[in-house]
């Protein structure tokens, strides 16, 4: 590619939780040895979970087994990495696309909205010794934001879909008019939710929290590899070596950081 625009590659970096460089270097070859990209268990869930009643501007709506990449020319990864680590691995784009890799959809924060968008139906309400947190409907704020649609409409899709689950008795869940509910629910959840991305574009690019710049993609689910698939490791220049070492059946690319 002649220009450094985008990348050829995907990179995942590992142990930005870690205390020391050498325990994110004991994880990275773990994890090529391994031949397994996956996120680790959160409070020991390792599955797919909605969390049905955050923020949704959080990024905490979906609890689940996805795995993050980024789409950064090697020699621009200097601010990425000093927010997530200087160890990681990339695979050839299409190696990941075939794998389900998807970008995600970045949403402004404080992007401004007509205020004739706001919902105008209420959530339903289970029963009244049941009542979600989104029982009624809150006025449209005055501007209305992204951020603030989203949550309300959220909160009526995730209000109709667990009324319907909570109504239905499990036989008739079996029968074409439940699936059809069920079927929307998997769409939205884990093609639409589940690469929603918020981020707050006044944020200085240095922030940990502005996402924008990493043109993030993601794989729901782990990434199974084999050694040859990987087309580059990242590492300190100091563990050129030792990575020699280890790995001396590796015949990617090392990129030295």
């Amino acid at each position: 590619m002649a220009h450094r625009y985008v990348s050829d590659d995907l990179l995942h970096c590992v142990g930005r939780a870690l205390q020391d460089d050498d325990q994110r270097y004991d994880l990275l070859i773990n994890i090529v040895r391994s031949g397994v990209l996956t996120r680790p268990p959160r409070n020991g869930f390792a599955g797919f979970r909605m969390n049905m009643y955050v923020d949704v501007c959080s990024n905490e709506l979906l609890d689940s087994q996805i795995i993050c990449f980024c789409d950064i020319p090697f020699p621009d990864l200097a601010v990425h990495m000093a927010k997530y680590s200087r160890f990681g691995l990339s695979f050839p784009k299409n190696f990941l696309i075939r794998q389900g890799a998807n970008p995600v959809f970045y949403i402004a924060r404080g992007s401004m909205l007509p205020a004739n968008v706001w919902p105008q139906s209420q959530p339903i309400i289970r029963s009244k010794h049941h009542k979600d947190p989104y029982h009624v409907q809150p006025a449209a704020p005055d501007p209305v934001t992204r951020c603030d649609y989203f949550n309300a409409a959220a909160a009526l899709y995730n209000s109709e879909y667990t009324y319907r689950f909570a109504i239905t008795p499990m036989p008739d869940q079996q029968t074409n008019e439940f699936q059809r509910v069920a079927d929307l629910n998997q769409f939205l959840t884990f093609q639409f939710f589940a690469f929603l991305k918020f981020f707050d574009p006044d944020l200085a690019d240095e922030d940990p929290d502005n996402y924008y710049m990493e043109r993030e993609w993601r794989i729901l689910g782990d990434v199974v590899f084999r050694l040859a698939d990987i087309q580059t490791l990242v590492i300190p220049a100091a563990y050129k070596d030792r990575v020699a070492a280890d790995l001396p059946n590796f015949r990617g690319a090392i990129s030295l950081v």
